[in-house]
């Protein structure tokens, strides 16, 4: 008789082989980001201050880069008011609701 434990991993869990192949597209990927970095590392300082050089120098890419990379990308606004807004959409609906209420 085969223990529960037994059981559970023939079913499922982490098994040998399990999942997707890594595709040659990942690997080459992977590479070239290997081969970025070993070329980047002695030259890091270099190039991240010719980054903020030209942020300050009012390049707004550069400065884009910089505060997207360091502090991340702000969060996407949404306007809930307005013509178009959602409580816009809930009058509307209401609006429609009563006047069949009061057709019928």
């Amino acid at each position: 008789m085969e223990s529960t434990a037994l059981k559970q991993n023939a079913w499922g869990g982490a098994r040998v082989g399990a999942g997707a192949p890594i595709s040659s597209r990942t690997l080459e990927t992977q590479k070239i980001r290997e081969l970025m970095l070993k070329r980047l590392k002695p030259r890091a300082k270099k190039v991240f201050d010719a980054l903020i050089d030209a942020a300050e120098n009012g390049d707004v890419a550069a400065t884009r880069l910089l505060f997207e990379y360091s502090l991340g990308k702000p969060k996407e606004q949404i306007e809930h008011t307005g013509n178009m807004g959602i409580l816009h959409l809930i009058s509307s609906l209401e609006k429609q609701t009563n006047a069949r209420t009061t057709e019928s």
